[in-house]
């Protein structure tokens, strides 16, 4: 799972920041919000987060479910993170299922009955 810290790490990394201060500028906030959250004092809002996210080139849905996570304690927080990783686990089965699936209609069905027509469902 993903801390505050690796969001924030990855988003200066990427867009090429240098401190917590130009990571607020572009996130559009405060400059010691940011060390707010290092502290665990506060969580960056909803909407904040998404921004983050997209600045440090993460899934935007993902990184709410770790804000969740964040933000709640007991039981709930570990129900955000497995939440989080099932979907994770989803994407990359399918991207990797459809990475494998061949591109021609070689899987083509005949459902008409007539063996001169057939319909093609794939890709």
């Amino acid at each position: 799972m993903l801390t505050i810290d690796d969001y924030m790490s990855r988003a200066k990394d990427r867009n090429g920041l240098s401190s917590d201060r130009q990571l607020s500028a572009a996130l559009g906030i405060s400059g010691p919000t940011t060390n707010f959250w290092k502290s665990r004092r506060t969580w960056p809002s909803d909407e904040v987060m998404v921004r983050l996210a997209r600045l440090a080139g993460e899934d935007e849905q993902i990184a709410l479910l770790h804000l969740s996570s964040w933000r709640t304690t007991g039981q709930a927080a570990t129900m955000y993170l497995d939440l989080a990783r099932k979907i994770s686990a989803m994407v990359v089965t399918l991207f990797l299922l459809f990475s494998i699936l061949p591109a021609s209609p070689a899987h083509a069905v005949n459902l008409s009955g007539n063996s001169g027509i057939s319909v093609y469902y794939g890709k």
